[in-house]
């Protein structure tokens, strides 16, 4: 009972402030009539004034009709006085008929209101009763549908437990899928045939050719192939015509026994030693200076020829020349080209046990390497600012690359595995 009344004192309170600013609206109208009927009785007291009032100013003048000489002119306002009255009198009879009617339309209007109020109220003890009801229902059916909620919810849970198991088994051999996909690709990787094909074409006016790569280190090369191999031979003519395609001159291509398998490109290393003087302006200083250039741009243009022979799947690596160095073209570049490099995607089972213990020996390393890597730079970042930081990790990342550009020239396997023989062949 007492939620009831509650409920039914608050609807009427609603009710009755949802209508207050009418009531306020009345009350201003009613104020408004009241000071006009305050106005117009003061306009009758002006208006009764002003008739008694006679004005004298010394202005002698002769009356026209009787021609008599008066000395003094009366001004009289009786008429404005008149009018004035009249205007008051009115206005009081319109305005105290207006501030009654505003009263009775005030009363009337909360009459209403309390008609409504308790109409309101009725129907508010009615709805309260229903609502009461409609409550208890609600409470069973809630109670009902939580029972069934948590029934649901433990089939959902055991679905999404089944779910998850199966996502499992989907992630897995979608792993399993990825990794015979990469098998299959770094099996064609490794039996890649060592043959450069010719292509060019020309779009909206620009060329394309396969040689472009290599035009802007065009210098003398001399390149040494495996003698009686047929497909070495092949190897070594593929790469001439590569370079002097790319406008490269081929001072020499002579056979030669006991190359390493595989390609290896040597740049042109001076021999000479640092001048003793250091005057930039001396002639051994310039010669020493001009090969000391000239051997940074013969580096830059071997590993130039090893990363284009990798984007074409060969296994092809910088190399240092350690012997007949003298035979090389000063400012050029020496290529060898060995036998097929006996390569395995799969080890084979003698060489197993040795394949693990490099594998493993490799993942230690490189996980130290990473560790000391991740100390140092948290040392370095603790003394730079945000900006500084930023700058530092471009730096580094770039630094990264280009140690993987360069480990890759030198050791150039990737996936594929290279078997070393004791001996290049029959001495």
């Amino acid at each position: 009972m007492t939620t009831w009344t509650v409920i039914v004192i608050s609807t009427a309170v609603r009710f009755l402030s949802s209508s207050s600013s009418l009531r306020i609206e009345l009350k201003q109208i009613r104020d408004c009539f009241f000071w006009l009927f305050i106005a117009c009785t003061f306009l009758v007291v002006i208006g009764v004034i002003l008739e008694e009032i006679k004005f004298r100013r010394k202005t002698p003048y002769i009356e026209p009709e009787s021609e008599v000489f008066i000395p003094e002119r009366v001004t009289s306002l009786a008429k404005l006085g008149l009018w004035i009255l009249v205007l008051g009198i009115t206005g009081e009879g319109l305005f105290e008929m207006a501030t009654s009617w505003i009263d009775g339309l005030s009363e009337t209007y909360s009459n209403t209101l309390l008609l409504n109020a308790e109409a309101l109220t009725g129907n508010a003890a009615k709805s309260a009763e229903e609502a009461q009801r409609a409550s208890a229902s609600a409470k069973s059916d809630a109670k009902t549908a939580h029972d069934e909620a948590d029934v649901v919810g433990k089939k959902a849970n055991k679905l999404a437990a089944q779910l998850g198991d199966a996502k499992k088994q989907l992630d897995a051999v979608d792993a399993k899928r990825a990794e015979l996909e990469r098998s299959l690709v770094n099996m064609a990787v490794c039996n890649s045939p060592r043959v450069i094909s010719r292509w060019s074409f020309t779009i909206k006016g620009v060329s394309k050719s396969f040689s472009d790569p290599l035009k802007p280190f065009a210098r003398k090369a001399l390149i040494e192939y495996m003698p009686f191999d047929v497909e070495a031979r092949r190897a070594a003519g593929n790469i001439d015509a590569v370079l002097q395609d790319a406008g490269w001159t081929i001072v020499n291509a002579v056979p030669l026994d006991g190359l390493s398998d595989g390609v290896e490109v040597e740049p042109f290393i001076p021999h000479v030693a640092t001048p003793p003087r250091l005057d930039t302006q001396s002639k051994e200083w310039q010669e020493w200076n001009s090969l000391r250039e000239s051997e940074y741009q013969t580096r830059e243009a071997a590993g130039a020829v090893v990363d284009f022979l990798h984007s074409y799947n060969w296994q092809a690596r910088d190399s240092w020349p350690i012997d007949k160095e003298d035979e090389i073209p000063v400012g050029g570049i020496r290529i060898k080209v060995g036998m097929y490099p006996a390569v395995v995607y799969v080890p084979p089972i003698g060489q197993k046990e040795f394949a693990e213990a490099s594998a493993r020996i490799d993942e230690e390393m490189e996980q130290k390497r990473q560790a000391a890597k991740m100390e140092m730079y948290g040392k370095i970042l603790k003394g730079l600012t945000l900006e500084e930081a930023t700058r530092f990790k471009a730096t580094e990342e770039q630094r990264d690359r280009e140690e993987k550009r360069l480990a890759e020239r030198y050791s150039p396997t990737g996936p594929c595995k290279v078997m070393h023989s004791f001996t290049e062949g029959p001495r």
